[in-house]
């Protein structure tokens, strides 16, 4: 009987180690999770910026070669369509940094959830451990 129960306390704790170290690396996978979509954030802000700065230099490069020819009804109109060229990229530009935020939680949503269900894996494969090592002493079939 004496072995039994040293068995059970070695089972017991295994267990316990191994729900522990799920609980551990779970935690450690969300907060990677979260500095990585942190770092998405600051990463696409960046370059929405940069991208407006490029659009803008853009546009006053073509502003500047149009001011340069003679003014005329063509170079007005392609003076209008400059700007109008250079609202519609801005406008796009931020179009897609205001997608990139739900883009990157849909991205660190999904790593969560994938890590909960490596924890939720490995606590049910340490329970179940325990459980066929309860009933193979002879102790009855274990009820969660």
């Amino acid at each position: 009987m004496r072995t039994n129960a040293s068995g059970v306390s070695t089972s017991l704790s295994t267990q316990t180690n191994a729900i522990t170290t799920a609980n551990a690396e779970y935690s450690a996978a969300v907060s990677a999770n979260t500095k990585a979509y942190q770092k998405a954030l600051v990463d696409n802000r960046a370059k929405w910026r940069s991208d407006t700065e490029k659009i803008r230099t853009d546009y006053f490069a073509e502003r500047d070669r149009i001011k340069s020819l003679p003014s005329t009804k063509t170079t007005r109109a392609q003076a209008f369509a400059a700007l109008k060229t250079y609202i519609a990229a801005l406008k796009k530009s931020a179009a897609d940094y205001r997608a990139s935020k739900p883009a990157a939680a849909a991205a660190r949503d999904a790593a969560n959830k994938a890590a909960l269900d490596v924890k939720s894996t490995a606590i049910a494969k340490a329970n179940a451990t325990y459980g066929t090592f309860i009933e193979s002493i002879g102790y009855g079939v274990l009820i969660p």
